[in-house]
């Protein structure tokens, strides 16, 4: 586990992004926030621009698909960092910049992609900070149409688990009401 690690999970529009500026809110203002969204388009250019004016101005922001990097470069100057959101920087990893899927197998995609956030989780035990990572929950919803949606879903999945398991806490937003799963966790461990 790293002490200070916090994942939030949801789904589209839960209050995700919300409930981690409101986190990061009460514990500093010494804040950087780590943009993955790219604005591809009008309306995402639209929603960049909303998420942006939600954040105070004293908070620094670094956009980019390099989120080793942008830590390693955050660290120094904030008291807590803001991924948002590991599911595009996922997105990014299995998709080339042409938006086609890599001429790779599911299992190498995987490998690739788990190997991406091995690397991550190092970085932010590394970096002594606080940091506060928000991802989609994609596998609760309708069985993707294509087998690349299917594989980005079956590894965003993995993904998510494994920055879990190293979270301090994790929460679950539904309806804009952040469920702490790990005070579920306890109850629910077999007895050996």
């Amino acid at each position: 586990m790293i002490k200070g690690l916090t994942l939030i999970l949801g789904g589209v529009r839960s209050g995700k992004s919300s409930y981690a500026l409101s986190l990061a809110k009460q514990k500093t203002n010494r804040v950087t926030f780590l943009a993955t969204a790219k604005a591809s388009d009008l309306e995402m250019k639209e929603r960049i621009e909303k998420h942006k004016q939600s954040r105070p101005e004293e908070w620094q922001t670094i956009e980019g698909e390099n989120l080793v990097w942008a830590i390693g470069k955050a660290k120094d100057n904030a008291d807590l960092i803001i991924i948002d959101c590991l599911t595009i920087f996922t997105a990014g990893i299995l998709f080339n910049e042409k938006k086609e899927a890599l001429q790779k197998n599911d299992v190498d995609l995987e490998k690739t992609a788990l190997k991406e956030i091995d690397n991550l989780v190092n970085e932010i035990d590394n970096a002594n900070k606080d940091v506060i990572i928000v991802s989609s929950e994609v596998g609760q919803g309708v069985v993707p149409a294509h087998p690349s949606g299917r594989a980005f879903r079956d590894i965003l999945g993995l993904v998510n688990q494994r920055i879990a398991r190293h979270a301090e806490k994790t929460y679950l937003m539904i309806a804009g009401i952040p469920v702490e799963l790990n005070k579920l966790r306890e109850p629910c461990q077999p007895k050996l």
